[in-house]
Formats: structure tokens, sequence, C-alpha cells
């Protein structure tokens, strides 16, 4: 694992923290407490006085960590500092991360080890420092989706759409599925609306 150059704060300065000599547990500490940090970014506007129905805000609150958590796992999150990198797709991260796990589990298979005695977060944790060494793997997973949109468009010549028909009796099914999703929707707002006016209802006047 690379050393990492971490913040002191009122220093104004860093210092270099190797992270093949931090001890498991602490490392497990330090990973939680920065996922923790990533996973609620962009809740700051999600308060009281925007939600005051606590289960709506609850849910407002899930959905932003949720959307956090999905740009950690693509790779797409907002850098700062001297960790900013060269911006890489969510695609070709993912491409990225299969080709280094390959890499990673052929070294453990290679070492004598068995791979399913290995948790997957430490395989990955691997494939991500070889990812960080190695510029060629995002290269290669780079030229590997290409090629395979090129495999994927010369499939789709061959597909002649003009001989599908639309079923009559999905057709309705469908309509009907969007109109109850519809309904559903509506009433949903106007509960939303109705528990933002109780609660502004309850607000002491100034």
């Amino acid at each position: 694992m690379p050393v990492v150059q971490v913040p002191i704060v009122k220093a104004k300065t860093t210092l270099p923290v190797d992270t093949d000599a931090i001890p498991p547990e602490v490392y497990a500490e330090a990973v939680q407490l920065g996922l923790k940090v990533l996973a609620n970014r962009g809740t700051s506007k999600i308060t009281k006085s925007n939600y005051p129905d606590p289960e709506e805000l609850k849910m407002a609150a899930l959905e932003a960590g949720q959307k956090q958590i999905e740009a950690i796992n693509a790779g797409t999150i907002k850098f700062s500092g001297s960790a900013k990198a060269t911006k890489v797709s969510g695609k070709v991260m993912v491409e990225a991360r299969r080709i280094a796990k390959a890499q990673v589990k052929a070294a453990m298979r290679d070492a004598g080890l068995k791979v399913t005695l290995y948790k997957a977060a430490q395989i990955t944790a691997l494939a991500n420092d070889l990812i960080a060494e190695d510029e060629s793997i995002i290269a290669q997973a780079e030229a590997n989706l290409a090629e395979q949109a090129k495999a994927a468009e010369a499939v789709k010549s061959k597909i002649d759409l003009s001989k599908l028909k639309t079923d009559p009796g999905l057709v309705a099914k469908a309509a009907k599925a969007k109109s109850d999703a519809t309904a559903t929707a509506s009433a949903t707002q106007a509960g939303r609306v109705m528990a933002r006016q109780r609660g502004q209802g309850q607000r002491p006047n100034a």
C-alpha cells in the first residue's frame, strides 16, 4: 500500500503515513472514518428546517448517502487537495478493477494462497493499489471497453428490429402500471406538502 500524506490542519502541512505499518484494526477504523466523511457529502442542506417531517428527512439523507456510495464505488467522487487525480469514468474504473482483481488472484494462486479464504475487501484493496501504481491497467480497461463497444455495434447492425411487434396485452399492462405509479407519486407528493404545511404551522411566530 502507498504512503499517504495526511493533513495536519493546525500546522498547515502534511505528514507521511506508511499504510503498510498501520495495524489492521487501526486501518479499518481509518477506512471507516474516511468513508463516513465521503458518504455524508452533500447532506448539508438536508436539515429539519427543509424537511420538518422526520421520516422525510431520513429518506432524503439515505438517498443522498446512496448516491455518494455509488460515486465512491464508481471512482467519481470529487477529489480534494493532493488527493486529486486524473478523472476516470465509472465504467473504465469498473473494468480496471476487474482486470486488477484478476491479476491479484493470479498472484495469490502462484504464491500458493487459496483465494476463497480471503475477504473480497482485501483483494479489492490490493487491486486499487495496483491500479494506482500501474497506469497500464487503466489503458487496458479503456481498450477493452472500446473493443466491446465496437463488437456491440457490429452485432446491432445484424439485428432486424423491424420484425418486432408490440403485444397489445403488454402495452395495456404497461399503461396501467404507469397510471398507477403516477397516482401513487401524486398522493405521496400531496402528503409531503401537507406535512410541510403542518410543520410550518407549528413554528413560533417571530
